[in-house]
């Protein structure tokens, strides 16, 4: 869950698990949860915000990045898909750099750099 920022059916009954074992309220194993996923989304951030632009006008900017070896837009969903499952209050993407790996001539991995936002892009 950490990783992806998403429960999923099994990491869901391995912690109803757990605070049964642990003999947990309802309310705290919650407010645990809660606290946890708010400590990996902030990791996340501190991972993605660009240090020379921490706060432009009091909005944070994130540089993601991603690759695929399928294709350029699964490089750029890749960067998205883990950015907004991290942070779902993104508004705006952009790519600013392209590459690629060659292997025998051929685009082997494409690799992107977005900046995103959670403000409205002028």
């Amino acid at each position: 869950m950490l990783h992806d920022h998403k429960l999923d059916p099994d990491e869901r009954a391995f912690l109803e698990r757990l605070r049964g074992d642990l003999g947990l309220a309802p309310d705290v194993a919650t407010r645990l949860y809660e606290q946890g996923s708010e400590a990996a989304r902030q990791r996340y951030l501190q991972r993605a915000i660009v240090p020379e632009s921490v706060v432009v006008a009091s909005h944070p900017r994130l540089e993601l990045t991603g690759e695929s070896e399928k294709s350029l837009e699964d490089a750029v969903r890749a960067a998205l898909d883990e950015a907004t499952r991290a942070v779902p209050e993104l508004r705006w993407a952009e790519v600013r750099e392209i590459r690629t790996e060659l292997s025998q001539g051929r685009i082997a991995r494409w690799r992107v750099k977005l900046r995103a936002g959670l403000d409205a892009k002028d």
